[in-house]
């Protein structure tokens, strides 16, 4: 996909966690977009990137709950996982607030509720759904909490690899909901004003100001 957007450079990748289906495809794309660097959540299990990082030259910066940084103009803002707290694989996940153009964009991972309804302020108009849509990570609680005009979920199929069928009711009521089994590839593309549009043919997702 990015190739044929005319993308053969990468300056950094984003790693959620480590688990397969989020950090599999690094090396690969490494190996065809020569990232300068990778961003990972501060865990005990990501030694294996880190060793091939440090062998290919790619800088390795860790972070954790209280970090900012900033990537093509766009502010991050990381919300969990702390430093130094036992978690399990998932709840390590990075969950990043990103602000860009006046529009607010909450990734979240594989994180599940008991992170999640601890987050301060995680109103955004973007949420990428966490865990493929797995019922013990999203709820109405936080759906309220966040208020997002548009959510995607990750996944290839109801209750295959997350989607449960409740989530899917919730988010269809409280916002407009994208997933990559019924719309493959899911795009967004934000203008300077904060307006958001959906896919190559730009379907309005949020009027700018």
């Amino acid at each position: 996909y990015l190739k044929r957007q005319g993308i053969n450079k990468l300056d950094c990748i984003i790693l959620s966690h480590f688990d397969s289906d989020h950090a599999g495809g690094f090396k690969r794309l490494s190996y065809i977009f020569k990232p300068d660097e990778v961003i990972i959540p501060f865990a005990d299990n990501g030694d294996s990137v880190k060793d091939f990082c440090r062998r290919s030259d790619i800088i390795v910066r860790e972070i954790s709950k209280g970090h900012f940084f900033r990537l093509c103009g766009a502010e991050f803002e990381v919300l969990s996982p702390e430093r130094d707290h036992n978690y399990n694989a998932n709840d390590l996940s990075a969950v990043i607030m990103m602000n860009y153009q006046s529009s607010k964009w909450l990734f979240t991972g594989d994180a599940s509720t008991n992170i999640l309804e601890n987050i301060e302020n995680p109103d955004a108009d973007i949420l990428k759904v966490s865990h493929h849509g797995d019922k013990k990570c999203t709820d109405e609680n936080f759906i309220s909490k966040v208020s997002p005009t548009a959510c995607v979920i990750s996944a290839d199929g109801i209750s295959r690899v997350g989607a449960d069928i409740e989530v899917l009711n919730l988010l269809k009521e409280k916002s407009t909901l994208y997933t990559t089994y019924e719309n493959k590839t899911v795009t967004f593309i934000c203008d300077k004003n904060g307006g958001i549009y959906f896919g190559k043919n730009k379907k309005p997702v949020k009027n700018g100001t």
